[in-house]
């Protein structure tokens, strides 16, 4: 049977239209999970993203970011770098379809928080131990180009953590809670301030606006401690949480991940047996160190511009 040419021709068109379509579907069709590829926030060459296999191990940030990276980082070649050339390049996405030009951050080594001669002193049951501490940098940078930025890095033996600014949109690359990627590697997250899932549940007293938060870091490297954290205003206990805290690792307390405006001061006991209480003013990023006697000091350099 002979069918009409303009028959045909209507079948055909409309054959398209739906495979557009469809197409059209998959390509808009978002991560269900969030994590996208570190050059879609901010590429540079000290970054690796982590297969799928890693990201089982990762923290899930997908109620705090509706878009964020998974990334091990390269420290050395980044130190190599900010030292020798004074300078790093980063690509920053303009729109989904067109990367802007590369941007260059010219860096400028500042005075470490801890004296490069300093040691960890251990005491334990064996003896008295005195050990190196990590070797911790610390770089500020000025964004060069046509939108004009500034940016922070603290840098040691495995972890980058960063800060930059470029046209009111700032990039930020943390480490989170636990998770190692094949071979060791610290897991980092990379994400823009823009990407972050506003909270919408009842009011309360504090709350994760962002996933930078006050960290505590076990400077014992020998063994781990139970920790007992109280958050606390001037009139009542606003929030408690406890946790085993492995020996050299750092974590972010989820009561400490952001707090509302107000003073509140922070009560730390190690072992069920020494307590610290430090004060803590709004939202931080300030690190909190557990030393090996069980004490709890704050130091405010390390991760603070």
């Amino acid at each position: 049977m002979r069918r009409n040419p303009r028959i045909v021709s209507v079948i055909l068109l409309v054959a398209i239209m739906v495979a557009a379509v469809a197409t059209m579907a998959i390509l808009v069709e978002p991560a269900t999970s969030g994590v996208v590829p570190s050059r879609e926030i901010l590429e540079m060459k000290y970054f690796s993203d982590l297969s799928a296999t890693e990201q089982a191990r990762a923290p899930d940030m997908s109620g705090i970011l509706s878009e964020y990276a998974l990334v091990t980082v390269d420290p050395a070649a980044f130190m190599h770098d900010a030292d020798t050339d004074h300078e790093v390049f980063a690509g920053i996405r303009g729109t989904p379809f067109r990367k802007e030009a590369q941007v260059r951050i010219y860096l400028v080594s500042v005075p470490p928080p801890i004296s490069p001669d300093a040691v960890l002193v251990i005491e334990n049951e064996s003896g008295e131990f005195v050990k190196p501490l990590p070797l911790i940098k610390q770089y500020k940078g000025v964004v060069m180009g046509r939108e004009p930025g500034e940016a922070f890095f603290t840098v040691s033996d495995d972890v980058i953590l960063g800060k930059m600014s470029v046209n009111g949109i700032e990039y930020y690359l943390e480490q989170r809670g636990p998770g190692l990627a094949d071979g060791g590697k610290a897991i980092h997250i990379l994400y823009r301030s823009d990407k972050t899932i506003p909270y919408t549940g009842p009011a309360r007293e504090f709350d994760v606006h962002l996933p930078a938060g006050c960290s505590l870091m076990n400077l014992d490297r020998n063994q781990s401690h139970t920790v007992h954290i109280l958050l606390l205003n001037a009139t009542h206990t606003v929030g408690e949480e406890q946790f085993e805290l492995a020996a050299g690792n750092r974590v972010y307390p989820d009561i400490l991940t952001g707090c509302g405006d107000g003073t509140y001061s922070v009560r730390f006991t190690a072992d069920a047996n020494i307590t610290s209480e430090l004060p803590l003013i709004g939202p931080s990023g300030r690190a909190f160190l557990l030393n090996p006697n069980g004490t709890v000091t704050r130091d405010d350099v390390i991760f603070i511009e």
